[in-house]
């Protein structure tokens, strides 16, 4: 028996959300075709469609083409054909050379790659920073191109920088507030710093100025990220500039990111091994080009062979 893929297309009204979808769900598994059936939903939201795609038993295989219809899958990101130039020394540089990719929902992407192959860049262009030279980026299949970073926030675009930014004068709570965009009680903003591994007592009332360590601000960054609750979350080499303990706690934070994702999707700019050992997907940047883009299972490996991923931070053992 061969296993081949049917298509019914079902119009459904999709500003109604998810819980207007789920009773078509409910009614194609009653048109049930042969044993072993297996049902899932792909939406395209431009097109208000839904499709039920059905998995069954056919005979013969010539079937297929007479069910067959082609079927675009959405992305929480994609990025297309983008490219990014500066002028240096009164000659134009290219930094990102037409590169393409997309960011699935419900996934972790690690960008990886040689200092000065356009990683940052990256991570720039999509949260709004830099303008890119030419190609487009859709969020949701809505092209956000031409938005600032303030509007590709209120997107749903939330960005991590390499450096936090220090803010003297303002306390971690009125931080988290103000990436929360409302007001919160004082348990939402202690379960926050929690998520990090922070003792919220010791960090709540706390200036974000000097006295805070590199690994302390990173954490704190990533918490008001959290709270933001952004549906796409860009974090740009988070281990850059902190010790090898401050590491180990960033390690868990993004391991438990990992695992409590839903309804979002993660980017994280690194070069380190148990980082990219967290994420679903690889992209490696270099030269400003997209040398390689698969599932981790397929790129860490020879990424560690040739050296290129760091296993540790600062280069300890």
């Amino acid at each position: 028996m061969k296993t081949l893929l049917k298509v019914i297309k079902i119009y459904v009204n999709m500003s109604t959300g998810r819980s207007g979808v789920l009773p078509v769900l409910a009614q194609g598994r009653r048109q049930k075709t042969g044993p072993g059936l297996r049902n899932f939903l792909l939406l395209d939201k431009s097109a208000e469609t839904c499709y039920l795609i059905v998995l069954t038993h056919f005979r013969p295989v010539a079937a297929l083409r007479h069910h067959h219809k082609r079927i675009e899958v959405s992305y929480m990101l994609e990025l297309r054909d983008l490219s990014f130039r500066v002028e240096s020394d009164g000659e134009e540089k290219t930094i990102l050379d037409h590169i393409s990719f997309t960011v699935p929902d419900g996934k972790l992407i690690a960008i990886t790659g040689p200092n000065g192959g356009g990683k940052s860049t990256t991570a720039r262009i999509i949260a709004g920073i830099e303008k890119p030279s030419g190609g487009s980026i859709l969020l949701d299949g809505r092209d956000i191109t031409s938005l600032n970073a303030t509007e590709r926030a209120r997107a749903g675009i939330g960005f991590a920088f390499q450096q936090p930014v220090r803010f003297k004068g303002i306390k971690v709570r009125d931080l988290i507030r103000l990436a929360a965009g409302r007001d919160i009680d004082r348990s939402a903003e202690c379960a926050y710093l929690s998520e990090v591994g922070l003792c919220a007592n010791d960090y709540i009332d706390r200036e974000v100025n000097a006295s805070l360590s590199g690994g302390e601000l990173k954490r704190i960054e990533i918490a008001t990220v959290l709270a933001k609750a952004s549906k796409l979350s860009v974090f740009d080499e988070p281990e850059a500039g902190i010790d090898l303990w401050s590491f180990q706690n960033l390690i868990k934070v993004f391991q438990k990111m990992r695992a409590n994702i839903k309804d979002s999707s993660i980017i994280v700019i690194s070069h380190q091994e148990r980082i990219l050992n967290i994420a679903d997907e690889i992209i490696v940047l270099a030269d400003g080009r997209l040398t390689e883009h698969g599932s981790r299972e397929d790129i860490l490996p020879g990424l560690l062979k040739s050296g290129a991923a760091c296993s540790t931070c600062l280069g300890v053992a």
